[in-house]
């Protein structure tokens, strides 16, 4: 028997951990969730831990989308 899933994230405190990021993987910016709703482009979204610094949020994009497409923006 199908039993839907009645967790609420949105009320415990896991929830309040995480850092969602929207990526807009052919132009390579980040945007928000209604453009990510919207569904008319190739955008990601990525959750991380929020106690993650910096650098180790920019080693799991690199880890995702490769240094090479990282590395041709920022020249």
């Amino acid at each position: 028997m199908y039993a839907p899933q009645t967790h609420n994230y949105a009320e415990t405190s896991d929830y309040n951990q995480m850092k969602v990021y929207y990526y807009h993987v052919e132009r390579d910016f980040f945007t928000d969730k209604i453009a990510w709703l919207d569904q008319n482009d190739k955008i990601d979204r990525v959750i991380v831990d929020a106690e993650k610094t910096a650098q180790e949020i920019d080693a799991v994009f690199t880890k995702i989308y490769g240094q090479a497409r990282t590395m041709m923006y920022s020249i």
